[in-house]
């Protein structure tokens, strides 16, 4: 058969068609019947097909043939930008390429508590965008994260990838990190602004592994993290960190344990990324928007002293007891002390037993929208400090003990996309190490938190 019919030995590989369009051409569309299997139509056509909606807060099937963007208005409020107006986008493409959401505020100042200095400096305008999308020309379940923000004083920038084992249980990370706050009036956002430097760059490489697994009556999750200061002359350190939970059911019993332990070199350390014997460092605290400035606790809550407060978030050692007291560790014969409040390396064990199953209530009704729990706990752990020869030293162990509750918002009514709130409740009755000017070992203490221990 002769080769000019396009029949032969192989058929042609190319073909060119020349078309005229006068008014141009508005877009080209492969498949528009949607018959060919194809995991992305995205890339189906010269223009992306976009749809754009209201988002009413309510999960919907998503579309496979188009990128879904949603927007709607957004309203916050802090003690030093005042009420916060914006707007709020997110989007994605069957929630696995191009997963955005971002956030502009205007910030008006109405409504601001009164600061000793820097009232009307504050942020005119904030911005927070994070982003996620499926690398699958560079391997199966690889992603890249980007994320940055210009929020409550802070300046950050995070550029990442994650890779998933094909079971999902096993998740590798990498990822750089930048934290920067200009100047001193970016302080009057925070709970501790003592324990945040200005004018200095955080920076940061961060490496590590999650895994989760079961076993027989429970499961648990691990997580090993080595972090690393990088492109920055304002600190030098190093560190690695490793975290156990579990959990595991004894018919109506649960018993929760996590075990934690961090070990840190370097001499330059920034405050903010400290490790800390009570709980959260100021670092984590931005990675919550009820937490990242001052608005929703109250002010007689916070602070480091001589004596306990009642606000803790969980982190760091989560020596919930401890929550606002600077213990002292002495030294040359009880001459020296030695604040150790934060450090650089400890570990630390923290316990609950969980009995609210044992009892029957009318929870089955509202289970879908709240969440109860009420537990015994017990916590204990030790931080490092230099001692009086610049050698470093682990300070004695200190514990606690006593029962807690949280109550969590599953779902804001109808609602369904909006994050829970779990409010915790602890009572520390037993300190091994009790302030001197609150000197006994069991008495009734309290702290609250925004969220479970662990």
């Amino acid at each position: 058969m002769p080769k000019w019919f396009g029949w032969g030995s192989k058929l042609n590989p190319d073909y060119t068609a020349k078309v005229t369009i006068p008014e141009g051409i508005k877009n080209v569309q492969i498949d528009p019947s949607h018959r060919l299997a194809d995991f992305n139509l995205l890339n189906n056509s010269k223009k992306c097909p976009i749809v754009l909606r209201f988002d009413h807060q309510i999960e919907n099937d998503p579309l496979w043939e188009k990128y879904e963007l949603f927007w709607r208005p957004e309203i916050w409020y802090n003690s030093y930008d005042g009420i916060k107006g914006g707007m709020h986008l997110n989007g994605n493409y069957l929630k696995q390429r191009h997963i955005f959401d971002a956030t502009l505020w205007f910030n008006t100042g109405l409504g601001q508590k009164q600061f000793s200095n820097f009232q009307n400096d504050f942020n005119l305008f904030s911005f927070r965008v994070n982003y996620k999308t499926a690398l699958r020309s560079v391997g199966k379940k690889i992603n890249l994260l980007a994320s940055a923000k210009y929020l409550d004083g802070l300046q950050s920038f995070k550029l990442g990838f994650e890779k998933f084992k094909t079971s999902e249980r096993t998740r590798f990370y990498l990822y750089f990190k930048t934290l920067y706050r200009a100047d001193s009036s970016d302080l009057n956002y925070l709970l501790y602004p003592n324990e945040w430097h200005v004018s200095k760059h955080n920076n940061s490489f961060n490496l590590g592994v999650d895994h989760s697994y079961y076993y027989p009556k429970g499961n648990g999750k691990i997580n090993l993290n080595i972090r690393n200061a990088a492109f920055t002359k304002s600190y030098a350190y190093s560190s690695v960190s490793l975290t156990v939970l579990n959990k595991t059911y004894f018919n109506t019993i649960d018993f929760r344990t996590r075990f934690f332990v961090q070990y840190t070199v370097g001499k330059s350390i920034p405050d903010e990324s400290a490790l800390y014997l009570a709980g959260a460092n100021p670092e984590e605290l931005m990675e919550s928007k009820y937490l990242r400035s001052g608005a929703f606790v109250p002010q007689d809550w916070l602070g480091y002293s001589s004596t306990l407060n009642h606000f803790q978030q969980a982190g760091g050692l989560n020596l919930r007891g401890y929550a606002g007291y600077t213990p002292v560790e002495f030294t040359n014969q009880n001459l020296n002390q030695h604040k150790i409040y934060k450090g650089k390396s400890g570990a630390a064990l923290n316990v609950e037993m969980s009995f609210v199953r044992r009892f029957r209530t009318p929870y089955a009704k509202i289970k879908n929208y709240l969440a109860m729990d009420v537990y015994l706990f017990a916590d204990a752990g030790s931080l490092d400090y230099l001692s009086d020869g610049g050698k470093e030293a682990f300070a004695n162990v200190r514990t606690d003990a006593g029962l807690g509750a949280t109550l969590t918002i599953k779902k804001w009514g109808i609602l369904e996309k909006p994050t829970p709130l779990t409010i915790r409740f602890d009572m520390p009755f037993f300190l091994s190490s009790p302030p001197n000017e609150q000197p006994e070992y069991v008495k009734f203490r309290w702290v609250m938190g925004l969220s479970k221990s662990f």
